[in-house]
């Protein structure tokens, strides 16, 4: 079994119990590229006359430049990844037991953040600020999906006739933007379609697809509005005192900006930087995820082997006649095998799941876009 990932923006393949980073040469070839314009232009903004100009930039720390690496997939010929470097979005094939071997490219674009993507074929799905693009060598790129909604996690069901995906509707409010509960669609492209085929207001949806049983696989999670309903009579009584504090705050902006500190010093450091937190934070599609705290609960519940996402999130397994059975609970992603076996990632290892039980294959941060690679040889 060959299974590989991508964890903390690098790809990864565990192969016959060990693991080997696979070097993306794109990737390295444009960090380097970038690091070597920016030593190129160094002088112009630390000499002397940046000095004057006010347009010196520090230089010591050595950075790494903006890159991502967001999806896998395989395919006849190798490989197949998507990430974004710098401002462009691209897709690139390697050939994972030929580390030597050029990349191929296949798409990239400007402006386009691309992530996780899905093949049949000569084309694949993907996604593509925000919506679901279709690639296909003979008719070029196009946008299969559009409106005030964002999707997510296309996956072409075994026949090819059925691509799912998520999709999250766009409200405004005054917190900013924000999205509805995750809904599976289907789009069926011979016929042009596209409907909805399991959705929750109480669950977010994510990652579904469809196995040769034809089952509906995906993971679900509690979903909580940001928006808030208050009573008319509670905004009409709070009314003067949110006119008072909004002119104390605006009073004590005008000190800390024109004085340099503030009206009242109430000796308490708020500054979210400056405290010290207990449990280790992060941030998983736009969830806060408490990762210390959530792995200690998960042990104390008896999870064999505890990750540090919360039991909450839970990969569900549903029949064509609607049944539903929860396969396992505290999973970031997942990988279907044959003989009904599995890969999960709990944000700490990578997982199989079989008839014998749970087999750590190696420990990994927050890993996805798990992807089987056969073990004969392919195209070249």
């Amino acid at each position: 079994m060959r299974i590989a990932y991508i964890s903390e923006n690098k790809i990864y393949l565990y192969e016959r119990g060990a693991v080997r980073e696979l070097p993306c040469k794109r990737v390295a070839h444009y960090i380097e590229n970038v690091r070597t314009i920016n030593k190129n232009k160094e002088w112009k903004y630390t000499g002397t006359g940046a000095k004057f100009t006010g347009a010196v930039r520090d230089f010591s720390s050595d950075g790494t430049p903006g890159y991502s690496i967001n999806g896998l997939a395989w395919d006849a010929r190798g490989l197949v990844y998507s990430g974004v470097l710098g401002e462009m979005g691209n897709v690139y094939r390697m050939n994972p037991d030929k580390p030597d071997a050029a990349e191929e490219h296949i798409y990239n674009v400007m402006n386009t953040d691309i992530g996780r993507l899905s093949f049949n074929g000569d084309r694949f799905a993907f996604e593509m600020n925000g919506h679901i693009a279709l690639y296909d060598s003979d008719h070029g790129c196009g946008e299969i999906t559009e409106g005030d909604s964002v999707e997510s996690a296309p996956s072409w069901s075994s026949d090819g006739r059925e691509l799912l995906c998520v999709s999250k509707g766009i409200a405004f409010s005054d917190k900013g933007m924000l999205l509805s509960p995750g809904a599976v669609l289907s789009v069926d492209l011979a016929g042009s379609t596209i409907k909805e085929i399991f959705s929750s207001e109480k669950a977010d949806c994510a990652f579904p697809c469809r196995d040769r049983d034809g089952n509906l696989w995906l993971i679900r999670q509690p979903y909580k509005s940001e928006v808030k309903k208050t009573p008319l009579w509670k905004d009409i009584l709070l009314f003067p005192v949110r006119i008072v504090k909004a002119i104390g705050g605006f009073l004590n902006a005008f000190s800390v900006i024109f004085g340099g500190e503030p009206l009242r010093d109430s000796g308490k450091k708020s500054d979210v930087k400056s405290k010290q937190k207990s449990e280790k934070e992060l941030f998983f599609e736009g969830r806060l995820i408490e990762a210390e705290k959530n792995q200690r609960e998960n042990a104390s519940k008896g999870e064999e082997n505890p990750g540090i996402f919360p039991l909450s999130r839970e990969l569900v397994k549903i029949s064509p006649d609607g049944e539903e059975t929860v396969v396992r609970r505290g999973v970031q992603d997942y990988l279907l095998l044959e003989n009904d076996e599995l890969v999960i990632s709990n944000g700490k290892a990578v997982i199989h799941i079989g008839k014998d039980g749970e087999t750590v294959l190696s420990k990994a941060e927050l890993a996805h876009s798990l992807c089987i690679i056969p073990e004969a040889n392919y195209e070249n």
